[in-house]
């Protein structure tokens, strides 16, 4: 069994010139596997953060009573990893990291748990957010980014009502955009 630690947040940016990644990224590249155990009390999620994975543990919410989610993910769908974050939030989840919390889990699903856990080796990366993916693309030319306009600003308009809905704090996402050369509205 591992020791467990306190929480650790360990934030990595990426430049203006880095590229960005996709809002959603192509689906034959999404994979994710859910088991509940019952003993534990306790959900483990591996893989890409995907509707569907929100989907099962959504399902796994209505059905099983657990209070904890231990998750190792290099991300995926940013509009996924804010429905998970506000699933964790609404059902008090503690969130385990055991391996990877990147990206969309980073940026949604551990800032919204109230109890967070990151096991020894384990990694919480963010790399910015939807308004600051807005704000990159203005500068560079959205032919860079490869996202329609309107996805990008009703990806950010979701991300800044999630942060208000959760009770959480954007600013750490305003000055990483701030960085990058983009304004926050």
């Amino acid at each position: 069994m591992k020791k467990l630690l306190p929480a650790l947040l360990v934030a990595t940016f990426c430049s203006a010139a880095s590229p960005v990644l996709p809002t959603t990224p192509p689906a034959a590249n999404l994979t994710s596997i859910i088991h509940y155990d019952p003993a534990k009390k306790e959900i483990d999620a591996e893989g890409d953060v995907t509707d569907s994975m929100f989907n099962e543990l959504k399902r796994l919410t209505d059905l099983y009573q657990f209070d904890t989610l231990r998750i190792n993910s290099i991300g995926g769908v940013t509009r996924a990893g804010m429905d998970i974050g506000a699933l964790i939030k609404a059902k008090g989840l503690t969130l385990i990291v055991d391996g990877d919390c990147m990206s969309a889990c980073a940026n949604f699903m551990f800032p919204a748990a109230p109890k967070k856990i990151v096991l020894p080796g384990a990694v919480v990366a963010s790399h910015g957010s939807a308004t600051t993916r807005m704000s990159v693309c203005r500068l560079e030319d959205s032919k860079f980014c490869g996202i329609p306009e309107e996805t990008l600003r009703e990806d950010s308009a979701r991300e800044k009502a999630f942060y208000s809905q959760t009770g959480m704090s954007f600013s750490l996402l305003e000055t990483y955009d701030k960085f990058v050369g983009g304004l926050v509205s």
